[in-house]
């Protein structure tokens, strides 16, 4: 084990949190190529360690998780607790919600669909929602998966919810889903324009596991994809998970949060995932072709830029992951996801010809890009291109 390095840091109330530091250089997770390493590590490791503690200190979040790869280097930070008032830090077990972070999970299921001759990327929804809904069409144009897939659709981020807020129920079943589809007016032509929309991946979710037959999104994705990968803590819901790993969350006043969605069961493949760093840093490692895997060969169809969502020049989107620059002038792009619940935030993204990734996980729902952003640029520097925390790409988060 390496060693171990503490930071004593100042919140709210007095209370003192820590930043506590744990760098192991793993063994590979796979085949690697190109890959990047961390170099000078005692430098690198306390620069890593200053970007959280820098963040931690201005942001003040109640918890929050970082973990990194570089090539065969493995490096975890952990700060605050997983509830306040208490001194229970977080660590890689720690289970945190991961909002539209659960996109990518639904994007790896509709490419396995494809490759297996089951559904088409460019087959219409209305194929595969039940007899009678019909799905909202703009001048005759229909909706097709990749437009919801890349959010090109049309369909506005949420249904109108003024209803279910009225009655003060937190849960939208899947019939009253397709029924709140047929009351929707779509904003543009489908296929033309970036328009982020947890409706539009909670209605692919419900046609990926129509066309599998799978009894529900989440056993879909257990079988299809958590339990050949391992990822053995990334769930829907609290059951089946040490209750005292969950992290309690917190909005941006810290102010403690409900679990529950209003948008469940519905949009448990848009944005219900809970999960930890521990998998996290798997699926991503697995992402970047370090994880063997039978469904490695799903990557490209996943991984393709597709279209542009118009922030700036290389910013596009793939199926849920986007594509940015790493910085102004770079020869590197970051594939990224982020999510936001009520109280907590994450983000996920990597240079996959570097083999570098960066997963932030935190128990507050303040945005946590630039942590990640940072590190990645830290750890990939390039000659002429001036390194510079600025302009930092914000992928659409998802927000109950």
């Amino acid at each position: 084990m390496a060693s171990r390095v503490c930071v004593f840091v100042c919140r709210a109330a007095a209370v003192l949190s820590v930043v506590a530091l744990t760098f192991v250089a793993a063994a590979p997770l796979g085949a690697q190529s190109s890959v990047a390493s961390m170099g000078d590590a005692a430098g690198k490791k306390a620069a890593i360690e200053k970007i959280v503690a820098d963040f931690t200190a201005a942001k003040r979040p109640v918890g929050m998780m970082v973990g990194v790869i570089a090539g065969k280097d493995r490096q975890v930070v952990s700060f605050g607790e997983i509830s306040r008032f208490t001194e229970a830090t977080p660590d890689a077990h720690t289970v945190f919600e991961i909002g539209s972070v659960t996109q990518t999970f639904t994007a790896l299921l509709l490419a396995q669909q494809v490759e297996r001759g089951v559904m088409a990327l460019d087959d219409p929804l209305q194929k595969w929602v039940p007899p009678g809904v019909t799905v909202p069409a703009y001048q005759g144009k229909q909706i097709t998966l990749a437009d919801l897939a890349t959010h090109t659709s049309g369909l506005p981020r949420e249904p109108d919810f003024r209803h279910f807020r009225r009655r003060h129920t937190h849960h939208l079943t899947v019939d009253k889903m397709y029924e709140l589809l047929g009351e929707t007016d779509l904003t543009g032509r489908p296929g033309t324009k970036f328009l982020y929309s947890n409706f539009g991946y909670a209605l692919l979710a419900q046609a990926v596991t129509r066309a599998a037959g799978a009894a529900d999104w989440m056993e879909l994705a257990q079988r299809e994809i958590g339990a050949p990968l391992g990822l053995r803590a990334t769930r829907m819901v609290k059951g089946g998970v040490d209750q005292s790993r969950l992290a309690q969350g917190y909005g941006p006043g810290l102010n403690a949060v409900r679990y529950g969605l209003l948008t469940r069961p519905a949009f448990n493949g848009a944005l219900g995932l809970r999960s930890t760093l521990d998998d996290m840093m798997r699926w991503t490692a697995f992402h970047m072709g370090m994880v063997p895997s039978p469904l490695a060969s799903l990557l490209p169809m996943v991984e393709t830029p597709r279209v542009s969502i118009g922030a700036g020049p290389g910013d596009e989107i793939a199926l849920a992951w986007q594509f940015h620059p790493l910085r102004a002038g770079s020869r590197h792009r970051i594939l990224a996801r982020n999510g936001a619940t009520l109280g907590f935030y994450s983000f996920v993204a990597f240079v996959k010809e570097t083999q570098t990734c960066v997963v932030v996980l935190s128990n507050t729902r303040i945005p946590n890009e630039e942590v990640g952003l940072r590190i990645l640029r830290l750890l990939n520097p390039e000659t002429g291109v001036p390194v510079t925390d600025d302009g930092a790409p914000v992928a659409q988060p998802s927000m109950d």
